[in-house]
């Protein structure tokens, strides 16, 4: 798959996220500029950059209150570089994945359990359809690093929060369910690799696809 890069720096939105703390210290800042969600409308942000990564997200995702066209910020960014050649890397989630009993590939069929998966799922469709061969989407395993981040509903946060808060950790969670975890300081090496040269498509990043420190690709299953 060809790469979608082009020239100019990478625009990173949501710096304050704590998955965008750990890309940033993996890129090279010369060529970063990292900015809040909230600046995503000044006139000038795009001048000079090459590929958008948005770490930013609603905090109603996933809620009955979400309404996509309103609040998702990835699209408001793909409205802006619509008519132009930037490249666009969205972050999603392996929930946009039908339950299954085997391993998860690039290719395995989509059919979201939960709200979450349902509105990631529904941003890459239109992504897609606003920017094409332009957009790559980053089907995220299970990130964790120490993220002691009030709020933040990943297996590691809850546990971490209820060890502070109670003094132990308890945490429910299915046997029989595989999970595929990821360092996020792994995650900051692989994105910085695809950012570089962006390729387009779909591609599953998690523990399984960077054992050799590569992302896996739509014709290399990479398991759950």
């Amino acid at each position: 798959m060809p790469s979608t890069a082009r020239p100019g720096r990478i625009l990173v939105v949501g710096r304050h996220s704590f998955l965008a703390q750990h890309a940033l210290e993996a890129l090279d800042p010369a060529k970063v500029e990292a900015v809040g969600h909230e600046e995503i409308d000044r006139p000038e942000l795009l001048d000079g950059i090459g590929c958008v990564v948005n770490f930013a997200r609603h905090p109603l995702a996933g809620n009955a209150e979400y309404r996509l066209e309103q609040m998702d910020t990835d699209l408001r960014l793909a409205h802006r570089i619509r008519q132009s050649e930037i490249a666009y890397v969205m972050l999603s989630s392996r929930k946009v994945y039908a339950p299954s009993e085997g391993p998860l590939s690039e290719t395995s069929p989509t059919g979201p359990s939960d709200a979450y998966g349902r509105h990631k799922l529904a941003v890459e469709q239109a992504l897609r359809d606003l920017l094409g061969e332009r957009l790559t989407v980053l089907r995220l395993a299970n990130v964790f690093g120490y993220e002691r981040i009030p709020g933040r509903r990943t297996f590691v946060a809850m546990s971490l929060d209820r060890l502070a808060r109670e003094g132990r950790i308890h945490y429910a969670m299915s046997p029989f369910v595989a999970r595929d975890f990821l360092p996020v300081t792994a995650f900051a090496r692989v994105l910085a690799q695809i950012v570089a040269a962006p390729p387009g498509g779909v591609l599953n990043v998690g523990g399984h696809s960077v054992a050799s420190s590569t992302p896996s690709r739509p014709d290399v299953p990479a398991p759950i």
